[in-house]
């Protein structure tokens, strides 16, 4: 297997090719993902213009697995003859921006959020981040943000709060640039029922977590629309409920709550509420696997986002046969592994 690994300044200007070794790279779903580089202090690229914190790096695969890049940030670490070098994925220049102190948006949808946010950042000052494929469906919201990095705001409202949707960051070179391209899916990844991973073949478990948190009665309280209430509690107050009674039967009811003081949309509210439930009323199954480049899951046939079927006979009652998401991947080139977190997913 062949890496290749190309260094450029901050704006993406390639500056040269490294012999730089990878030790591992990890992509994850609606979160940065990282790189971690080790250079001999000897290799003529291995100087201060080509290192730059803020600068980017492209790293590329031959065996299936997507182009992946980022931009170098600290940590870095000198040792006796080499450097190790900590990169971050593109998704990590979004954490570095922010709105200003009164970003208002009236009957949006996630997408139109999603693409404004970035527009606007980069009008300030260019992020080498361009807006993609943006997803228009869903509901309409009307949040407001205060100095809230564009980060925190696609993963925790657009993608968290507001919709269940799923965001990507993805490299790009066209002309010796090295650029990124944000975009929003209603669901990132696709159904791969033919791929699958199975214990003593292409996967080994490492571990096995059921994990929670489990509720099924979930409580929202949104903004006092009215403000008739003397404590902000009065029948102007937003209330949204969302229950799930398969999962009360099984486990009992388990209530939850929270305040969402800055909503004032009942749909958002109602929204919220469902995608909480949705994520609370059964436990989470979690896997932690080494995989191998092996068919019937070889690295090129998925990625993360993917369901595919995994066959794990030695964890849960009776042994798991099911359908799981792949959450993050980290991968090993020196050992040509990949760590897989995998979640069960209904097959509703």
């Amino acid at each position: 297997m062949t890496v290749r690994v190309l260094l450029a300044d901050k704006t993406g200007l390639v500056l040269a090719e490294t012999a730089a070794r990878v030790t591992a790279v990890s992509e994850r779903l609606n979160k940065y993902g990282r790189a971690d580089l080790v250079i001999s202090r000897n290799d003529l690229t291995a100087v201060a213009d080509n290192l730059q914190f803020g600068g980017r790096v492209l790293i590329q695969f031959d065996n299936g697995l997507p182009d992946w890049g980022g931009v170098f940030e600290l940590p870095r670490k000198w040792g006796d003859g080499d450097i190790a070098l900590t990169a971050y994925s593109g998704a990590y220049l979004l954490a570095l921006r922010r709105t200003g102190k009164g970003r208002y948006f009236t009957n949006a949808t996630v997408g139109e959020i999603f693409a404004a946010v970035i527009n606007e950042a980069n009008a300030v000052a260019g992020m080498g981040i361009a807006v993609g494929d943006v997803w228009g469906g869903g509901d309409i919201h009307s949040p407001d943000y205060h100095l809230d990095s564009l980060y925190d705001i696609i993963t925790k409202s657009v993608c968290g709060r507001l919709s269940e949707a799923d965001f990507a960051v993805e490299p790009t070179l066209v002309s010796g640039r090295l650029s990124f391209v944000a975009h929003l899916y209603e669901r990132h990844g696709a159904d791969k029922l033919n791929i699958a991973m199975l214990e003593g073949h292409n996967v080994q478990v490492n571990n096995f977590n059921e994990q929670g948190p489990l509720h099924n009665e979930i409580t929202l309280a949104g903004a006092d629309v009215t403000g008739t209430g003397s404590t902000g509690w009065g029948d102007g107050r937003l209330i949204a409920q969302a229950a799930d009674l398969a999962s009360i039967n099984s486990y009992g009811l388990r209530q939850y709550s929270e305040v969402h003081g800055g909503v004032t949309s009942q749909v958002t509210l109602d929204g919220s509420a469902e995608i909480i439930l949705d994520e609370r009323a059964q436990p989470h199954e979690l896997f932690d696997l080494a995989a191998i480049d092996l068919a019937p899951a070889a690295f090129a046939d998925y990625g993360v986002g993917d369901s595919v079927v995994a066959w794990l006979h030695s964890y849960g009652f009776g042994g798991t046969v099911s359908r799981v998401k792949v959450l993050g991947r980290s991968f090993l080139p020196e050992q040509g592994v990949a760590a897989l977190v995998v979640r069960e997913v209904s097959d509703g």
